[in-house]
């Protein structure tokens, strides 16, 4: 008698349940990769909406009073909503400006960062006179 050589069925079911647990743990990995990649895009342009207020504020020529300031901004396609609160800091001439930036009506911001400026741009702070200048 002649012998058949070859894979017997549990041996089949088996490298087929190897191979789809294989390819779940792949389609997992990448669908998590995808997010990561949307999340770190989000954070990217919301960070430059952020620096785009903060560096406008920064720019504007009038004393800066205590104030909320909101508005949205469109970048990469999207429209992005955004908030700058300008508060007195530790120091009377300087003002803190914290600008939070997130989607229109959601909760939460994406990203803040903080910037501080004069009161008054055109304020000159008072220096010690040069030698060159006392004689």
């Amino acid at each position: 008698m002649k012998r058949v050589r070859g894979f017997t069925l549990i041996e089949i079911l088996v490298a087929l349940a190897v191979v789809g647990m294989g390819l779940a743990a792949l389609i997992t990995a990448s669908g998590r990769s995808t997010r990561n990649a949307a999340e770190l895009r989000d954070r990217t342009y919301a960070n430059w909406v952020a620096r785009n207020v903060l560096t406008e504020i920064r720019l504007e020529q009038e004393a800066l009073g205590t104030a909320t300031r909101r508005g949205e901004e469109e970048l990469g396609g999207e429209t992005w909503a955004w908030e700058a609160e300008i508060r007195e800091a530790g120091i009377p001439v300087l003002r803190q400006i914290l600008v939070r930036v997130g989607r229109p009506g959601a909760d939460g911001s994406i990203v803040t960062i903080s910037g501080f400026r004069l009161n008054e741009p055109q304020a000159v702070l008072r220096q010690a006179p040069r030698e060159e200048e006392q004689e």
